[in-house]
């Protein structure tokens, strides 16, 4: 059997020479796969240059095919602008209810410390939390981590946070 590139004989068993192209090196072979794949013999040329719509200003430019079509913008400013694109514009626009666009929109900032613990917001890894009453979503404030859980494991219930409030003074000096 012959290298289908460069034609020189491959010592190799049978059992290792399959399929109608066999190469005596990686070399032969990317040789062969580059020529093999040059322009109208690749399954993905069509032409030269593709025109394509800019998709968030829509202006129509071209780029030169290399197989895969990679750019969907005109410019590096349109692909930034568009993925900077949040709230109804965004593709999954969830109608408000993300809590990344609840953060942005906040009525008040994020403070430095949590408002019930005044523990720092940077001692977390994620800094504060966004809390709201889950029944009519208004915001309510900026927590750290293990308040906003205390009250999520509370179900906002005030009689069960003053039970707890009870307990812990019953059984303060116990011991």
């Amino acid at each position: 059997m012959l290298c289908t590139t460069c034609n020189k004989y491959l010592n190799r068993p049978p059992s290792l020479l399959k399929g109608k192209n066999n190469f005596c090196n990686h070399k032969c072979y990317s040789v062969f796969k580059s020529k093999k794949w040059e322009q109208e013999n690749n399954p993905r040329w069509n032409g030269g240059e593709n025109i394509i719509t800019c998709l968030n200003c829509s202006n129509i430019f071209t780029r030169k095919k290399y197989g895969k079509i990679e750019s969907k913008y005109c410019s590096v400013n349109c692909a930034t602008n568009q993925r900077d694109i949040n709230g109804e514009k965004h593709w999954n626009w969830k109608g408000g209810k993300d809590t990344r666009y609840m953060r942005k929109n906040a009525p008040r900032p994020m403070p430095n410390e949590c408002e019930i613990c005044k523990t720092p917001a940077s001692y977390f890894k994620k800094g504060l939390q966004y809390d709201h009453d889950h029944k009519t979503g208004k915001f309510r404030g900026w927590l750290c981590l293990n308040c906003n859980t205390a009250l999520g494991l509370v179900k906002d219930n005030t009689e069960t946070l003053k039970s707890l409030i009870k307990y812990l003074e019953v059984n303060e000096n116990l011991f």
